[in-house]
């Protein structure tokens, strides 16, 4: 599956995912314009044109991924500690005072 830049939708080879993450989407990789077909069996002496069909423009898609690198904000975000890690710190600390106040090191 292609993966492609979400601003400049450039195609990306190797994009850095510890500066950014993938999403699946698809985009249009073909516009295809109206065109006109004769209907099948509808031919004859009378009318030696036929019949015409006309078929839509439309868009023809293909999935992707999409490259979304990470803002300044976000790259702040993610380098918080986790509610976890934060309770594991407060732990540590608490524990390691514990330890102090009872008088071993």
């Amino acid at each position: 599956m292609k993966i492609y830049d979400e601003i400049t939708n450039e195609e990306l080879t190797s994009p850095d995912l510890s500066a950014g993450y993938l999403y699946t989407a698809r985009r249009v990789a073909e516009h295809v314009p109206e065109s006109r077909e004769v209907m099948q069996g509808t031919v004859t002496e009378e009318n030696p044109q036929g019949l015409m069909r006309i078929i839509p423009a439309h868009d023809v898609y293909e999935g992707c991924q999409f490259y979304h690198a990470y803002t300044a904000e976000e790259l702040a975000e993610r380098e918080k500690p986790t509610l976890q890690e934060q309770v594991d710190a407060n732990a540590a600390a608490i524990l390691e005072l514990a330890q102090m106040l009872a008088g071993g090191e």
